[in-house]
């Protein structure tokens, strides 16, 4: 008789479980479609995400519904396959045009993500007629994700009042997310997307809300996003901690914010485990506490919440709560980095040039520093054209170097607008150009001492005409950026 390896059971157990789930719904089978689209949708990589966000759904599903969603649940967990955004619509698909209420569901949300990471027009139609499908069967997810179409506007044709009332449908039968979008729409008012406000860094602390506008109404915010709180919703809980601070839509209360924040922080809401901490860092309501401010931060970082593993590594670099450590303040760093944070990535590349955490690398902090720059951050921009004019860590590319510059000098940098006035005026890179080298070393001039020297120079070939016109586009930008330079 051939015993297999225990580790070899469970792997054929689970392809085989699979391979069933397959074979129904390839025989047409609606449920078995759902299931095994939901199991590629999660994929190994958002399991864990699913079922905790999914959990949201089964308190305001019938009980029929209710077991399709909970076998769906149990499908990701003995299935661990590699994610395949595609195949989960296909399946979706097949399951919602067979009425199942879950699978459109399942479906308008799918198309909606890849909506939001092509900003493609189909998808987004196809998630509009899917939720509006569903909504006839009065499912809050579909109100809810009704309501974030048509308040985005991508798409679809943006209509703010109906996406209030589509938010208020499914706040109304109790689903939390809808309770908490309802809460930002009153928050960022008409006109504005709702989006997830966070506590930035240990500059802001934990002063992370909008500045206070005419068009809010902070008082029917408090009340959704109060109702989302109560019921566990993290997002929610850590607004509530927010708005006692401010005083947003309900009596300031430093004592309830700290209440609140301790509360949800020990039940484990990773959001308020970070704002706890930065509320020791910075001694918001409670007695400044290093220690506790770190140990808090931890926490939060250790659950994998992006924005606490870049505070981590601030705090053990600059030795804040704890011993500085070049080593696990580059680790952490690097966490948030391959989550997708541009600071940390731009951090990464610091660590790498410099040896300090990770060992010198010039090629591999290229890299990074070429990641954080794809993502608009200004300091990696400016990095990046350095990099390439110098050929450190990439090949020498003076012409590539300057579009960098641009796009930081575009900003208000004062070095990329040297840099790139400089290159106009030698024709280093770009075609020479006097009027515009002007223009970039004049901004930079006030700030680059070196760019008073090449300004002084180039004075000396420049035309009166060429300077006037030189100034005026100075004057253009100022304007352009609300008087700044």
């Amino acid at each position: 008789m051939l015993i297999l390896p225990f580790f070899l059971v469970v792997a054929l157990g689970q392809a085989l479980e699979l391979k069933e789930l397959k074979k129904k719904a390839e025989k047409g089978d609606r449920v078995a479609q759902y299931q095994l689209g939901m199991v590629y949708d999660a994929g190994i990589e958002d399991a864990e995400d699913t079922i905790k966000e999914g959990g949201w759904y089964l308190k305001v599903l019938d009980p029929e519904n209710a077991a399709i969603v909970q076998g769906a649940f149990k499908a990701i967990k003995e299935n661990e396959i590699k994610q395949d955004k595609d195949a989960a619509i296909m399946w979706f698909r097949k399951a919602a045009k067979q009425d199942l209420l879950v699978a459109q569901v399942a479906l308008g949300v799918a198309c909606a993500e890849k909506t939001s990471e092509e900003a493609n027009k189909k998808m987004a139609e196809e998630s509009y007629r899917w939720f509006m499908k569903a909504a006839k069967h009065n499912d809050p997810v579909a109100f809810n994700g009704l309501g974030i179409l048509l308040m985005n506007g991508v798409g679809v044709s943006g209509d703010l009042g109906k996406a209030k009332e589509w938010l208020k449908k499914g706040a109304d039968i109790g689903y939390a997310p809808a309770q908490f979008n309802l809460g930002q729409w009153y928050v960022l008012g008409p006109g504005e997307a709702a989006s997830k406000i966070y506590a930035l860094d240990l500059i802001n602390g934990v002063k992370a809300l909008p500045e206070k506008k005419e068009s809010a109404d902070y008082a029917k915010a408090f009340k959704w996003i109060r109702l989302a709180a109560d019921q566990g919703y993290e997002d929610a809980q850590m607004h509530l901690v927010m708005f006692y601070l401010d005083g947003l839509g309900v009596e300031k209360d430093v004592e309830q914010a700290v209440f609140f924040a301790k509360k949800f922080a020990e039940s484990g809401d990773l959001g308020t485990q970070l704002n706890l901490g930065l509320m020791y860092l910075n001694g918001t309501g409670v007695n400044r506490d290093l220690k506790k401010g770190f140990e808090w931060v931890r926490k939060s970082a250790e659950q994998d919440l992006e924005r606490a593993q870049l505070i981590l590594g601030e705090l053990y670099e600059q030795g804040i709560g704890e011993d500085a450590d070049a080593k696990l303040a580059a680790d952490w760093n690097m966490k948030a980095a391959k989550q997708g944070s541009a600071v940390a990535e731009f951090r990464v590349f610091l660590s790498y040039v410099k040896g300090q955490g990770f060992e010198k690398d010039e090629v591999e902090a290229a890299k990074w520093c070429a990641k954080s720059a794809q993502k608009g951050y200004l300091n990696a921009e400016r990095a990046m054209g350095y990099l390439l004019f110098d050929g450190t860590g990439v090949e020498k590319n003076p012409g590539e170097s300057m579009v960098w510059f641009k796009k930081a000098a575009d900003k208000g940098d004062p070095d990329s607008q040297f840099m790139l006035g400089a290159g106009l005026f030698l024709g280093k890179g770009v075609e020479e150009d006097y009027i515009e080298a002007f223009k970039w070393l004049t901004l930079a001039g006030e700030y680059v001492p070196n760019a008073k020297e090449a300004l002084s120079d180039l004075n000396s070939k420049i035309t009166p005409a060429q300077m006037a016109e030189g100034l005026k586009r100075v004057d253009k930008y100022k304007a352009s950026r609300g008087g700044l330079r």
